[in-house]
């Protein structure tokens, strides 16, 4: 877990090792830190006004969500008062009001149904290992099957030239450098390092996505597996949409996107290369849901 880039990292990093929240917390002072370094002050010293404006800058999908980020930074402040790092030595956390946590959530966030390519990239951002990148990036870029079948049995042996994959279907797959990128470490990694800098062994296997080595865990993935692991996921970056069709959805919609720019899918429904695309990501055969879903996904960028 990097925390270079916190305000006062020394306090902070003591308060998350008498905490469980570690990964929250680390989204927390990433994002309060641009703040506390403009103002040159700890978040613990924020008074309301600055504390709304940090709240605003979480863009919390939900009032709950919210109320458990302003909980522990209630915490945090309520851990240097007593240490004698407070300036004032006031908890202002506790003057937020429920009309506070009900007007700054992010209604955008919380309506989200597709992801651009850039909000994508911002999601992988958050983290520190291939394996959790895979799931994001490889249904984006076309790589699905039935049950996920594609993404569970990649092997580092289906890896071939030139940024080119073979699936258990039998297709053979163009993708992008960075998903190949991607692909590789995952399928070399022995350890995984969640976002709390934990470390757990990885069954020896030439999975993409290999298990985790315990006695209770399967020898080899399966959906149910990788479903759970993108509810975490979801739950823990507040995206209450995010999930593998969504992004295939998206991934389709972006290609789709780029190859029209800004022409009517009505009129260039029939184009090869727009059927190309459709067959990738999933050979949905049904015009009308197609092109209605997609003016939806471009009306909402």
């Amino acid at each position: 877990m990097n925390t270079s880039n916190y305000y006062n990292a020394g306090l902070k990093e003591a308060f998350m090792e008498t905490s469980t929240s570690k990964v929250m917390l680390n989204n927390i002072f990433n994002i309060s830190a641009p703040m506390e370094k403009s103002l040159n002050k700890d978040c613990c010293d924020f008074v309301l006004p600055e504390i709304l404006i940090l709240m605003r800058a979480f863009e919390s999908s939900s009032a709950e969500s919210l109320r458990v980020k302003i909980s522990l930074l209630r915490s945090y402040t309520t851990f240097a008062i007593e240490r004698n790092f407070s300036k004032d030595g006031l908890n202002h956390y506790d003057e937020v009001t429920t009309k506070d946590y009900e007007s700054l959530i992010d209604k955008h966030k919380y309506n989200l149904q597709y992801f651009t390519y850039d909000e994508v990239q911002k999601l992988l951002l958050n983290f520190s290992n291939a394996r959790d990148q895979y799931l994001i990036l490889a249904p984006y870029e076309g790589v699905y099957g039935k049950d996920l079948c594609e993404i569970i049995n990649l092997t580092t042996e289906d890896l071939l030239p030139d940024h080119k994959i073979r699936t258990c279907t039998g297709r053979i797959l163009q993708v992008s450098e960075q998903l190949y990128d991607i692909m590789q470490e995952a399928g070399r990694i022995e350890d995984y390092i969640s976002s709390e800098g934990k470390i757990r062994a990885l069954r020896s296997s030439k999975l993409i996505y290999k298990t985790m080595d315990t006695v209770s865990t399967p020898t080899k993935p399966n959906k149910t597996m990788l479903v759970r692991r993108m509810e975490k996921i979801r739950k823990a970056y507040e995206i209450p949409s995010l999930g593998f069709s969504m992004l295939k959805r998206s991934g389709m919609f972006n290609a789709l996107k780029g190859y029209l720019d800004g022409r009517s899918i009505v009129e260039h429904y029939s184009d090869p290369e727009v059927q190309k695309i459709i067959n990738r990501f999933d050979g949905n055969k049904d015009k009308i849901r197609v092109i209605t879903t997609y003016n939806r996904y471009v009306n909402s960028k």
